[in-house]
């Protein structure tokens, strides 16, 4: 007779992981699967597999023992490493280091937040353990995400000012860690290697969440000036103040000034686009973008276009979402300066280029939407910007292009 063959599932899971036959991580109930799919009420385990009461033996304890070492092998990378992925500015160093850890104390959900990203950095980061280890930090950083999902629901139904910069902190990480799961595919089992969204869709999956982070700041920005995070925000206000087009190399300065042309082509048209009132949000969105242009020229401040999405507005989302190619084209230089964030931020490093690969091809092969000069102009420059040969579509300018009446470029 045949042997079956091994394979790394277990047998041991709940019975909702099984009916759907995923990995369960075996903590519940609730596991970490059925918290991520609302599914508490009906995580169950055989009795067989219940974990034992503590007045059994020493084996809970022992496992308890383990978590606790565990928690604080990724607490103490929080404040050794970790926190340095969401600094921007020299102020940030203090609070996320030291008050938003005193913070977690008090919070659960923040807690459960700076542990899976902890967990998150030491599976994709660490090259000195091996694929087992990061498979297992994978599965600690995945129940972390779920807990600190589940608990941050709550606290949204009541924003106060003593939680808000706690609230606004934890919605921050799980948005990271959502941008950083691309990066998770070379740790996991091929058994749980489904097929992945492309960038340009996760990309619409994270504005979502961008925007769920502008509209925690919004319920109360003056809580967040008298919170522990106002030397943070008020040293970025005083550098926004201080910006200056002059700062921006000839080059960005050029291909700004091309995107700005294209977007008032787009707005001089009049009815060639479905509803007139969208393309406003696009200029908006390409004031804003410049700002980040012109922060990033300052080495002072380093990742403040991690914002964008928050300052250009629901109304940009929408058109984004719906893949409108002008929302996609000013999508394509922001994506720039995301290939440009620093190598601390860890969990965005290729989603730039990525991203405006994805884009540009997108564009390019939409032959009836544009010959503008500047289109395919600010094309080649972001495709150069990021490391990617420049189509030889971008290469062929027709100075004689304009848009078409017929509600198309």
């Amino acid at each position: 007779m045949q042997q079956r063959k091994s394979h790394k599932k277990s047998r041991k899971g709940c019975q909702n992981c099984k009916k759907r036959h995923v990995k369960c991580d075996e903590q519940g109930p609730p596991c970490a699967a059925c918290i991520a799919r609302n599914t508490e009420s009906t995580c169950n385990y055989e009795k067989s597999q219940l974990p034992q009461d503590t007045r059994d033996g020493p084996g809970v304890s022992s496992k308890s023992d383990t978590r606790r070492l565990a928690e604080l092998e990724l607490m103490h990378r929080w404040s050794t490493s970790t926190f340095k992925c969401l600094c921007i500015l020299p102020e940030d160093v203090q609070y996320l280091q030291i008050a938003v850890p005193r913070a977690a104390f008090k919070h659960d959900y923040l807690l459960n937040g700076i542990m899976a990203l902890a967990a998150l950095e030491i599976a994709i980061g660490d090259d000195a353990i091996d694929q087992a280890k990061k498979r297992a930090y994978l599965d600690h950083a995945s129940r972390y995400y779920a807990l600190a999902s589940q608990s941050l629901r709550v606290a949204l139904c009541n924003i106060t000012k003593e939680t808000h910069h706690s609230i606004y902190q934890c919605s921050m990480m799980l948005t990271v860690i959502n941008m950083a799961i691309p990066l998770s595919k070379h740790v996991e089992d091929d058994e749980f290697d489904e097929k992945r969204l492309g960038m340009l869709d996760r990309m619409v999956l994270l504005f979502n969440l961008f925007l769920g982070n502008g509209s925690i700041v919004l319920v109360n920005f003056e809580w967040l000036l008298n919170s522990p995070a106002e030397p943070s925000l008020r040293a970025g206000i005083a550098l926004r103040q201080k910006m200056r087009p002059e700062n921006l190399d000839a080059l960005t300065t050029a291909a700004l000034a091309r995107l700005s042309s294209v977007i008032d082509a787009a707005l001089a048209c009049g009815d060639s686009m479905a509803i007139d009132e969208s393309l406003h949000p696009y200029q908006g969105a390409v004031k804003q973008l410049g700002e980040c242009f012109m922060l990033d020229s300052d080495d002072s401040i380093k990742g403040f276009c991690i914002s964008f999405p928050m300052f250009a507005g629901p109304e940009f989302a929408l058109s984004f979402r719906r893949m409108e190619p002008l929302a996609l084209f000013i999508a394509m230089h922001w994506a720039v300066l995301l290939q440009r964030l620093p190598a601390e931020a860890w969990w965005a490093v290729g989603v730039g280029k990525q991203l405006v690969l994805e884009i540009s091809e997108m564009l390019l092969s939409e032959t009836q939407l544009t010959t503008m000069v500047e289109w395919h102009q600010n094309i080649a420059w972001a495709r150069e910007q990021v490391g990617l040969n420049p189509s030889d579509d971008t290469q062929k300018p027709q100075p004689a292009a304009r848009i078409q009446k017929n509600g198309s470029f």
